[in-house]
């Protein structure tokens, strides 16, 4: 972020552009601001949505994974064995309380 607004970008543009190539990198951030000069919506601070995704770990992983196991030996292999265990917060009645503004992903 320092780089960004040491090179004179705006704070707001800095955040949305760091937000929205995932903090990769100071040069990704600035190819994502001139790609996105002529863009009207570009200082629009307006709310955006996002889809969060948790990934269990440690003892909450473990009670899923022996879960996971336990269905496949009562239920036999589906669907829901073929991925990474994971919780999407994201549905259509709960689409309001997953917004928030333009900034660090870090900070969510």
């Amino acid at each position: 972020m320092d780089i960004l607004l040491r090179m004179g970008f705006p704070m707001d543009r800095a955040e949305k552009a760091l937000t929205c190539t995932g903090d990769v990198s100071v040069p990704a951030a600035i190819d994502w601001i001139l790609s996105h000069k002529d863009d009207p919506l570009l200082d629009v601070q307006d709310q955006r949505e996002y889809l969060v995704y948790l990934c269990p770990s440690g003892p909450l992983l473990e009670k899923i994974e022996e879960f996971l196991n336990k269905t496949v030996e009562t239920s036999g292999r589906n669907g829901a064995h073929l991925h990474m265990p994971h919780i999407t917060m994201c549905h259509a009645s709960l689409s309001a309380f997953i917004f928030c503004n333009d900034g660090p992903g870090a900070h969510l």
